[in-house]
């Protein structure tokens, strides 16, 4: 009986030896949701309808599809992209601050860390394009964000450095190329102004141009100012509506915009119903009334031709990177 109650004893001891079994994390629903959206046997559309009434996970979401980079396959990435952006520029829809803070935690690369073509995606192709898309001022509106975070800032100055060697890199695609664009906006004049002059002339690819031009619609600069319409006779008239819209964002910017469709430099005629809407619909008040004004003005007054006005100086073929090279856009 002894011999029995001490093996009994000494099983007791070796059972309370033994680690736990670790303990399976359960899927969250961001993950769920990060593994449906890149699962191509499910149907695109139905996968499109997944994460729009979910901006609070976004980030989440990004993170849980970014969490293997880098990824082994070739081209995964570009697989990703797609869907990082959509989860991502969704979030901006809402203008939660703590949201958006959120993204840019999971899109600035860690300090030290080269930007990934994905990040940039987050930041210039989602947050500071979504931000415009509702009214704001990117710059301005994410400035508290950061400057309550000295690691975040330190973060967005790096990825800042990093967008303007992105941007000219013939290696990177062009969709990306043009978030990085997006990025430099965020710069001031003095600091990024040239970077984003140098692709509105006419052998550059037009969507790298459309990304200077968002660029330069983003910078408060008298400088921006009057660059931004100077590659009009060349924009396709998708870049033109970008352009015309960025003019309409300042009292300023309105009042050159003005000189040069009375001088007949400019014309809006090209816009569209759909455009007009758009303009007339714009979140950003200023933009409203300007749009207003600029379509309800007399027929005649749009294609008159008044006194000569100081011309747009052209921007110099020499100082641009034509993007002839430039591969596809991804995004």
């Amino acid at each position: 009986m002894r011999y029995i109650l001490l093996l009994l004893l000494l099983l007791t001891i070796s059972s309370g030896c033994e680690k736990p079994a670790a303990v399976q994390k359960e899927p969250s629903q961001a993950d769920d949701l990060a593994n449906r959206l890149l699962n191509e046997e499910l149907d695109e559309q139905q996968r499109r309808d997944l994460f729009p009434e979910y901006p609070q996970l976004a980030a989440e979401i990004v993170s849980s599809m970014t969490k293997d980079y880098p990824w082994k396959e070739e081209g995964e990435e570009y697989r990703r992209i797609p869907w990082i952006w959509r989860v991502s520029v969704n979030a901006t829809k809402t203008l939660n601050e703590e949201e958006i803070r959120e993204l840019l935690e999971v899109g600035l690369p860690e300090l030290g860390e080269p930007m990934a073509d994905w990040e940039s995606v987050v930041i210039g192709g989602a947050v500071i394009n979504g931000l415009t898309l509702k009214g704001k001022w990117p710059r301005e509106f994410l400035r508290p964000i950061l400057e309550q975070n000295t690691d975040l800032l330190e973060r967005w100055n790096q990825m800042l450095e990093q967008s303007l060697e992105m941007a000219d890199d013939t290696n990177v695609k062009t969709g990306t190329r043009y978030d990085a664009l997006r990025n430099i906006g965020m710069l001031s004049w003095e600091e990024g102004g040239a970077n984003l002059t140098k692709y509105l002339t006419a052998s550059t690819d037009p969507e790298l141009k459309q990304g200077a031009i968002g660029g330069l619609a983003d910078m408060h600069s008298a400088a921006a100012d009057n660059i931004l319409l100077s590659g009009w006779v060349h924009y396709n008239d998708q870049n033109r509506f970008f352009a015309l819209e960025g003019m309409l964002r300042t009292a300023d910017r309105f009042r050159r915009l003005n000189q040069e469709i009375e001088a007949g430099r400019v014309d809006p005629g090209f816009l569209s119903d759909d455009q007009k809407q758009k303009l007339l619909t714009h979140p950003h008040e200023i933009t409203r009334q300007h749009a207003y004004e600029l379509l309800k003005r007399p027929e005649e007054l749009a294609g008159e031709v008044g006194k000569e006005k100081e011309t747009i100086p052209p921007i110099p073929e020499a100082e641009t990177d034509s993007g002839e090279d430039a591969p596809a856009d991804p995004n």
